[in-house]
C-alpha cells in the first residue's frame, strides 16, 4: 500500500490527508448518531494518514494554510 502512495505527487498526497482528515470527523459523527458500525475504519484511516505524513516528511512538505485554503475552494466549487 504505502509503495503505491509514493508513486504519487506532493499535491495529491497533500490533498488526499486533507479528504481522510474529513473522512475521519464524518465517520466520528455518524458513530455518534449510530450509523457507523465498523470502528475499524478509525485505525485505517489514521494509519493511512499517518504513512502519507510519513512521505511528505520525507520529501521536507508540510500541510500549509495554504493547501487546507485551495481544498476548501475545491470542495466550495464541487457543491
Amino acid at each position: 500500500m504505502i509503495k503505491d502512495l509514493r508513486g504519487y505527487d506532493t499535491q495529491e498526497i497533500k490533498n488526499m490527508v486533507i479528504k481522510l482528515k474529513a473522512k475521519l470527523l464524518e465517520n466520528r459523527f455518524k458513530l455518534v448518531q449510530g450509523e457507523l458500525t465498523n470502528t475499524a475504519i478509525f485505525k485505517e484511516t489514521r494509519r493511512t494518514i499517518a504513512q502519507l505524513l510519513t512521505i511528505l516528511r520525507e520529501r521536507n512538505e508540510k500541510l500549509t494554510a495554504k493547501d487546507w485554503q485551495h481544498y476548501k475552494e475545491i470542495s466550495d466549487k464541487k457543491e
